[in-house]
């Protein structure tokens, strides 16, 4: 039977991988990443091994979101086909965040290929750490982009803390759109919160360090922090009591 291994790497650093993910990225032929610039593309690269991104599709102005998602589970399920196996590394964990595999699970159930899913770390337990917060006190957990596509259906809840990833996206349904969705979500976090209520702004630098930073402001200037963000932050706020 056929066989679709979906493989979670991690938040950036080839040291945050799992054993489990290790073992299967370094015994497998080819690798398909969901992006180039990972740092376990990278290692893996180096190693001399066969990866391959789907990175252009993100530069396609042509491309919506969920057109390039659907080409990217479309070519794992066809690698899978013709090889009889195909690996699909994705950043964090796969079912963290990530909409891939619940498109190549609706495509190769179908067919009778098997999935399998390996949990990696997330961004999320990496924030949990850097903020000092445990989400069993109570939290919020939302995506920026859904919050201001479909305020009505992702309200926040300033009874509970709130983590907001992927601040800093393009507020559009293409990824090559030149606003992000900072200035709407700001507009939204200004009517449910307080002007002076405490924020925090956490980002990722990237590759290679992959390190988070932080700043601490308040929820009136979070639409003035177009120079802080990028592809990789978050937001947390407390609860208001």
């Amino acid at each position: 039977m056929s066989e679709i291994v979906v493989v979670g790497v991690g938040p950036g650093p080839w040291e945050m991988l799992t054993l489990e993910a290790r073992d299967i990225l370094t015994s497998s032929k080819r690798v398909y990443f969901r992006y180039g610039t990972h740092p376990v593309f990278i290692r893996l690269k180096e190693l001399g091994m066969e990866v391959v991104a789907f990175e252009l599709l993100y530069a396609d102005p042509n491309l919506t979101y969920l057109k390039a998602y659907e080409l990217m589970s479309r070519a794992i399920v066809r690698e899978a086909q013709l090889r009889g196996r195909a690996v699909y590394a994705l950043p964090g964990n796969p079912y963290v965040f990530e909409k891939t595999p619940r498109f190549i699970a609706e495509l190769a159930k179908p067919l009778g290929i098997a999935m399998r899913l390996v949990p990696g770390m997330s961004f999320l337990e990496q924030l949990y750490v850097a903020l000092r917060i445990d989400p069993e006190e109570g939290l919020t957990i939302l995506n920026a982009s859904r919050m201001v596509e479909r305020p009505e259906s992702y309200p926040p809840n300033p009874r509970y803390a709130c983590l907001i990833g992927q601040v800093g996206l393009p507020f559009s349904a293409k990824p090559t759109a030149p606003a992000t969705n900072l200035a709407p979500l700001a507009g939204i976090l200004n009517k449910a919160y307080p002007p002076h209520h405490p924020a925090t702004i956490v980002r990722c630098v990237g590759f290679p360090s992959y390190q988070l930073e932080t700043r601490n402001i308040t929820v009136a200037q979070i639409s003035l922090q177009a120079d802080f963000i990028n592809n990789l932050t978050s937001l947390f706020l407390p609860p208001v009591t």
